[in-house]
């Protein structure tokens, strides 16, 4: 990851992603779902959400760790675009 910003690219265009529609369009998503998802998925985690009650009898590793990425990925192959 740190050597990524001095990687020399092959590309003449290869800074101007976000100057096409499709990239404004991306750019735009991505910040509505990082300012308004995100803190709303982390609020009802911590005020609504407790697996550890709906699942009292499970481990608590699959109550509080692979049901909540299960539904992670689920939400996000929901809205990845094929």
């Amino acid at each position: 990851m740190i050597y990524l910003p001095f990687r020399q690219g092959f590309l003449q265009n290869e800074g101007t992603w976000f100057i096409s529609d499709k990239g404004r369009k991306a750019a735009a998503t991505a910040c509505l779902f990082s300012l308004v998802l995100t803190p709303g998925l982390i609020f009802l985690d911590e005020t609504v959400i407790d697996f550890q009650k709906f699942f009292p009898n499970m481990p608590l590793m699959i109550s509080t760790g692979i049901i909540p990425f299960s539904l992670f990925l689920l939400l996000l192959l929901l809205f990845t675009p094929v």
